[in-house]
């Protein structure tokens, strides 16, 4: 991934912890895969975001200024990004291994400079004619998304997932599965640390493939998460602490080579467990149609009604409704445009360690990625990149807009 830009991409409750809002078109994507094979990499990227810290442009009714004066509203961040993959293979085993490392410099705004980074390794197991699964590890040091602070200062997250799974085949057309999942992330900001979390994931299915390759899975979630450092700014507010539970079924149907609905159905329940406030349960769903009409060309429509939380703002979560539409088009060999839009409801279930004391918080969240990736030649990528952010709220500081334009050469050393 060349680029990657802090606009803030929800997670699902129940899905491991996602970095902020960065998305390339189909080109880096599927060029991902056979990167990973054995490669090390070097990138420059050059960004500018107008609105850094994602504050309101007036001020709010209380008074409070929308942007400490003495900072600057926009800035030109720089990266340099070194990386490498490898994948071991023995036998039918694949041993996986990825990292970067970013050095992030502002021009303005310099008390933000910092160095980020990711590792990961993971192992595809096979055993015997039947069973397969994986075991992963994985550590992220990112800075925060400015769109949920309350603060300009630097805080830098650092999470680690650990997960496993495990899958039996039961005969041709039947499967069974099993996955868990443990996820601790901290913050580097004293005042955020109450948001720190230690999450526990568990889910066990079963898919039944049918003669004409269509899919049908029922599936069981459980999760639990705590807040190690959690302490109640007001007497009346509970811990965020929870337990949750979903019952799912999954359906894909492949109507011809070019077009595949999926759709996912479900039933949630949330409870916290030091009391019902911000308790929810009902159902949740998902539908995408992935449409290929041509080699070189690809559209996916997505719909939703789920439960999410941004990744550096667990305790804070919503119900979310929204629809996205991510169009790929590759006219040349050398040559990748793509474009992610989608809009969102977001209604905040209850207040949260971090927001406003005061329930009811709605958000809509609109969102645009233009992507044009240029490979002159095999190991060299140029890549420009347009986002726009639009975020209403009923409160009035969560409201903004932003734009972000960056460019990034990437070159692939080996």
């Amino acid at each position: 991934m060349l680029v990657r830009f802090r606009y803030p991409t929800p997670t699902m409750a129940l899905a491991a912890t996602a970095a902020a809002f960065a998305s390339v078109c189909a080109h880096a994507q599927s060029r991902s895969a056979e990167e990973e094979e054995e490669h090390f990499y070097l990138s420059e990227q050059y960004t500018y975001d107008d609105n850094l810290f994602r504050r309101a442009t007036t001020a709010s009714p209380d008074g409070t200024p929308a942007l400490d004066p003495t900072l600057s509203r926009d800035d030109q961040i720089n990266r340099i990004t070194a990386g490498i993959a490898n994948d071991f293979h023995f036998g039918r085993q694949t041993l996986r291994a990825t990292g970067r490392v970013q050095d992030v410099r502002f021009r303005e705004n310099d008390h933000l400079d910092h160095t980020a980074g990711r590792a990961h390794l993971g192992l595809d197991w096979r055993m015997l004619a039947s069973w397969s699964g994986t075991l992963s590890a994985t550590y992220n040091r990112t800075l925060a998304d400015f769109a949920h602070l309350r603060t300009t200062a630097r805080d830098l997250i650092q999470s680690a997932t650990y997960s496993g799974s495990a899958r039996y085949k039961l005969g041709p057309r039947w499967s069974v599965s099993a996955h868990g999942q443990r996820i601790e992330t901290e913050h580097s900001l004293d005042e955020r640390t109450i948001d720190d979390i230690e999450a526990n994931y568990g889910r066990f299915g079963i898919d039944y493939v049918t003669p004409t390759e269509h899919t049908f899975g029922l599936e069981y979630r459980h999760a639990r998460a705590k807040f190690p450092n959690f302490i109640a700014i007001d007497p009346t507010q509970r811990s965020p602490e929870y337990e949750e539970s979903a019952a799912l079924a999954r359906l894909v149907y492949t109507a011809t080579v070019h077009t595949r609905f999926s759709a996912t159905f479900g039933y949630v329940e949330r409870d916290h467990l030091s009391g019902s406030e911000g308790d929810y349960s009902g159902n949740t769903w998902r539908a995408q149609i992935d449409w290929h009409p041509r080699e070189k060309f690809s559209t996916v429509l997505d719909a939703w009604h789920e439960i999410k939380a941004y990744t550096d703002a667990e305790s804070d979560y919503f119900v979310a409704d929204g629809v996205s539409l991510t169009p790929k088009w590759s006219p040349r060999r050398w040559l990748w445009l793509g474009l992610e839009v989608s809009y969102e409801e977001q209604d905040y279930i209850a207040p949260s360690t971090l927001a406003e004391l005061t329930p009811g918080r709605e958000d809509e969240v609109l969102s645009a990625l233009a992507t044009i990736t240029y490979s002159p030649r095999d190991n060299l990528d140029l890549e420009l990149q347009y986002s726009f952010g639009d975020r209403n709220s009923n409160r009035d500081s969560r409201r903004y807009d932003a734009q972000v334009a960056g460019l990034a050469i990437r070159w692939r050393v080996l």
